[in-house]
Order: structure tokens, then C-alpha cells, then sequence
């Protein structure tokens, strides 16, 4: 029979559960490939750097869109329960997606935007300390070793670039930690020198006002290190040459003063240095100890079992 025919139609109710079913999983499918479109433009555009400083949040992403890469199937076989499984599946991956999509965003801006600006300002406040206290390394330490300063800068601001921020992190807190030490014992070592250079100056005026004369100015032992003895060397004019070395812990001496005059010398030397500039010497005999001095017309005891007590036994 010819013409138009028009009639109702109504899916028995698996059918249409199966029909709405495949529809959800469709939709489902494409937020999914929407995730991993995003995600994986995420990762490209993160640098290397930040890739490492954020290691925990990109491992857990590469980990989502490996284990989502395979839920892809088709919609068009399948029961209603293996539908229903698959959206279920679907969903659970979706909100995960979401999740850690939105930890890497905010680990890739905020995060790293609030390191960055906290390493920025805690490299810079290291640099203005190491040039501050770079004269001082270069008079205590070898050119090579504050070399190592000027490479472990250049390094941070290496890593700074790439925004290698947790690499940056260990190693800034580290070289900061390292560099209170080292400035620590050179500033010990300055203060020591200061003291003997005090020493040197007030040894000077001592020795010129109990009319010694100045051999030559005092000289380094060793001009190229900063800590080495300072020599000074004078002549009493009348009893002999008298050099003094100056280390940074100690004052010794050495001359060809006589016996009888030395200690006297030496005496009279200590006492003025603490009378007129506070400092404070004894010199001793580096070993045994000081010879007695005798006396004009004072006899000395003789020693037990010497001849002499024979003779009056």
C-alpha cells in the first residue's frame, strides 16, 4: 500500500537502560580524552626543572594517563552490567583526572611562583653576604677557594633559571650553611691578627723607648699568607740583637744577648708592655727553665756530693 506511514516507537526498558548507557560512556570518553589533551600539554610546557622540583605531583600524572590510556572501547557491544561497569570506571578515572590535574596546576604556578620568589630573595641576600665578606676570604683563603664561592653562585643561578627549585633548595641551603663556617674561622683568624698587629705596634714603641734601634721594618715571613710569622728585629746597641716573632697565638724571640742580661731585658720589656698598652707577656725558655741569677760576691751552695763536701768530711 503506497503513501506516508507514521507510527510510534517505545525501546523496551533493558534497551533503553543499554542506549543511555553507551550515551553516558561516550560523553564520559571525550572528558576523558579532554584530560589527557590537558594534561600531557601540562607536562610539555614544564620545564625540566620544575619537572624535578615537582617530581611527586608529575609522577602521579604520568602514572593517571598511562593506566586511563587503555579504558578506550567500543560502545556499541557490550551488556547492560559491563555498561554500567565501564561508566562507573569512567567516572572514578575522570574525578582522579581532576584531582591530580589540579595538584600539577597548582604545583606548576602557585607553588613554584612562591618558591621562586622565596629562592630569589634568599640567593640574592647570599650574594650580597659573599661580597661582603670576599675581601676577607681572598686575605685568609688560596685564590682557589674563593673561586668555589664564585662557581657555587653561577650554579645557583643556573639552577634558578632552568627552575630547578628543589635541586636549588638543597644546594643553596647548603653553600649558605657552608659559608657561615668558612667566614666563621676566617673572622677568628682577623681578630687574632688584629691582636698581634696591636702587639707589633706597642713591641715597636717599647723597644724604641728603652733606646733599641730598629734593625728593619717588620717583615711577613711569608708575604703571601696572611697568617704567617711577622719578624721584627732590633738591635739593643749594647748587649746584643734581639728578633722577635709574632704568630697569631704567640710571641717568641730569639738573640745573642748574654745570659746574665737576657732575662733582665726580657723583664723589663713585659713590664712596659703592660704598663703602657695592657698587654701582657712572661718569655720563658722554650725549654728548661731560667738560669739563677747570681749575684756579685754571692757564693753558691754547693751541690750535695760534690767534691767540695768531700774535702771537709
Amino acid at each position: 500500500m503506497s503513501g506516508v506511514k507514521v507510527s510510534n516507537y517505545a525501546l523496551e526498558r533493558e534497551t533503553a537502560q543499554r542506549v543511555e548507557r553507551q550515551g553516558e560512556l561516550q560523553t564520559r570518553q571525550r572528558q576523558l580524552n579532554g584530560l589527557h589533551t590537558h594534561l600531557d600539554g601540562m607536562l610539555a610546557a614544564a620545564s625540566a626543572g620544575l619537572q624535578r622540583t615537582f617530581a611527586v605531583q608529575v609522577a602521579e600524572a604520568q602514572v593517571w594517563l598511562a593506566q586511563t590510556a587503555a579504558l578506550t572501547r567500543s560502545v556499541d557491544t557490550g551488556s547492560l552490567s559491563a555498561l554500567e561497569a565501564a561508566v562507573a570506571q569512567e567516572r572514578s578515572s575522570i574525578a582522579r583526572g581532576q584531582a591530580i590535574m589540579q595538584n600539577l596546576s597548582n604545583a606548576l604556578n602557585e607553588q613554584a611562583d612562591a618558591m621562586g620568589r622565596e629562592l630569589a630573595n634568599r640567593l640574592a641576600t647570599f650574594e650580597v653576604e659573599w661580597h661582603a665578606r670576599r675581601e676577607l676570604l681572598q686575605q685568609w683563603r688560596k685564590p682557589e677557594e674563593v673561586e668555589h664561592w664564585v662557581k657555587t653562585i653561577t650554579n645557583l643561578k643556573r639552577l634558578f633559571g632552568e627552575q630547578a627549585y628543589r635541586d636549588m633548595e638543597m644546594a643553596l641551603s647548603l653553600a649558605i650553611s657552608n659559608f657561615a663556617s668558612e667566614v666563621s674561622e676566617v673572622e677568628v683568624l682577623e681578630a687574632k691578627h688584629q691582636k698581634r698587629l696591636y702587639l707589633l705596634d706597642a713591641l715597636q714603641r717599647v723597644c724604641k723607648s728603652m733606646g733599641f734601634q730598629e734593625i728593619q721594618p717588620s717583615i711577613s715571613e711569608n708575604p703571601e699568607q696572611r697568617g704567617s710569622r711577622i719578624i721584627y728585629q732590633v738591635d739593643t746597641l749594647d748587649r746584643g740583637k734581639i728578633n722577635f716573632y709574632l704568630s697569631l697565638d704567640n710571641i717568641s724571640s730569639g738573640s745573642n744577648l748574654g745570659t746574665e742580661y737576657c732575662f733582665e731585658e726580657f723583664d723589663k720589656l713585659s713590664l712596659q708592655l703592660q704598663e703602657k698598652f695592657g698587654v701582657m707577656t712572661h718569655f720563658e725558655p722554650e725549654q728548661g727553665k731560667r738560669p739563677i741569677k747570681i749575684e756579685k760576691n754571692e757564693k753558691t751552695e754547693p751541690v750535695k756530693g760534690s767534691r767540695s763536701q768531700e774535702k771537709h768530711k
